[in-house]
């Protein structure tokens, strides 16, 4: 039973690999996600709480793979997933298949693809908005933290190392012993590595830095010791992030996002997209005769730190939660949340404030499900418990009579 379930998982379009990290034959699942992910990857998932990922075993959890869970993982799969929850990854992102003897990058992705949602692209907002733009890059990048630097010296025969402060910024790379620079790197040319803990006995979560030959350096490779994996993996972000390397994994989407809403062909992304299609053909009548609340909010149109919040008009039918440019414009929602699936975030501090905090509003909430999400917001507390109260109600009855 285990062995035709799994064959009938890994059958759905990029169902037979990890998701996160890519590995072949994953034979573990986020059942609310709808995807399938590897045991390594699924750790990770329980960490982010059954809020975000409810995780199950093909081969170990059989009882519960039939009927509408089945119905449910076929309708999205990996690869239509992943044009959503990653239509937004940067090019410089680092990636577990490009580490995968480092669990710190397995884990600081799935974070931030899941309990960050900093990779997520709702259809609606390709070619909108503009995630690349929104990425701090070059010179603007900067951060600094104690390391221990591997010296050029010896000390009887074994590797010297020294504590240094390491700063980043204006595109270079600086090493100081209290306030003195001790000297330079320039990230032009550069590359950047993790390497394994073995490397040099004695100290872990190392942090290479690879010159170019022909630059000021002369091809020299730097190796720092940080004081933690998560430290390790976050220079080696931003250094990507500071000299605009790109990941030699990445590659971009293999097919179009799913199409937005009101697109007259559902195209291949599964019966979720399909239902989200005929949800907006029928949003003007919907929002118009069914609607059970309706006001004017703000909208965060990505639901990270790099969202923007911007002004628009939010309406909750009993099948569907709405967003509209305003009040006037009710024939083309700009997204929407099918609430048969729908997963409800009440606790404001858990959504972000977007690229300007001061603009936030003060009182937030999301709606999401596998295909996308929405995070609307007020300043007035009673129009905010309103709203939550009106959502939970409407989500709750989906749910009961899907």
């Amino acid at each position: 039973m285990a062995q035709s379930s799994l064959e009938e998982l890994w059958s759905v379009p990029g169902n037979n690999r990890c998701v996160d990290c890519g590995v072949p034959e994953p034979d573990w699942a986020s059942i609310n996600l709808g995807v399938m992910v590897c045991l390594d990857c699924s750790g990770i998932h329980r960490q982010l709480g059954v809020h975000i990922s409810q995780v199950r075993s093909v081969k170990l959890d059989t009882k519960c793979w039939q009927g509408e869970l089945m119905q449910h993982m076929r309708s999205i799969g990996n690869l239509t997933f992943n044009r959503v929850w990653e239509g937004g990854v940067p090019t410089e992102t680092v990636r577990p298949s490009e580490f995968p003897n480092h669990p710190a990058v397995r884990e600081a992705f799935i974070l931030s693809k899941y309990r960050d949602r900093k990779f997520f692209l709702n259809a609606e907002s390709e070619g909108v908005v503009d995630m690349e733009a929104r990425v701090p890059r070059g010179k603007d990048v900067s951060f600094e933290s104690d390391v221990v630097k591997l010296s050029g010296a010896t000390i009887f025969g074994k590797p010297k190392w020294d504590s240094r402060t390491l700063r980043l910024g204006g595109g270079q790379l600086e090493y100081l012993s209290k306030s003195t620079v001790k000297g330079t790197i320039p990230l032009d040319g550069c590359s950047f590595s993790l390497l394994d803990n073995d490397t040099y006995p004695g100290h872990s979560h190392l942090l290479a830095v690879h010159t170019p030959a022909d630059g000021p350096n002369d091809g020299r490779r730097f190796v720092f010791s940080c004081e933690s994996a998560q430290l390790a993996v976050k220079w080696l972000q931003l250094l990507r992030f500071a000299a605009r390397e790109p990941s030699p994994v990445h590659s971009p989407p293999s097919a179009p996002p799913p199409p937005p809403p009101g697109a007259e062909d559902p195209g291949p992304s599964g019966t979720l997209s399909q239902l989200a299609v005929t949800l907006a053909s029928e949003a003007g009548q919907r929002a118009r005769s069914e609607a059970l609340r309706a006001s004017d909010c703000h909208s965060l149109d990505q639901p990270s730190e790099l969202g923007v919040w911007t002004p628009c008009h939010c309406v909750l039918t009993p099948w569907c939660l709405y967003l509209f440019k305003s009040a006037d414009d009710l024939d083309r929602p700009i997204a929407l949340i099918p609430l048969q699936n729908a997963e409800l975030e009440e606790h404001g501090r858990l959504i972000p404030d977007g690229t300007d905090a001061a603009t936030a509003p003060a009182y937030r909430l999301a709606v999401w499900y596998p295909m996308g999400y929405l995070s609307i917001g007020s300043q007035d507390q009673s129009d905010h418990d309103a709203w939550l109260e009106a959502i939970k109600g409407a989500v709750d009855q989906a749910q009961q009579d899907q």
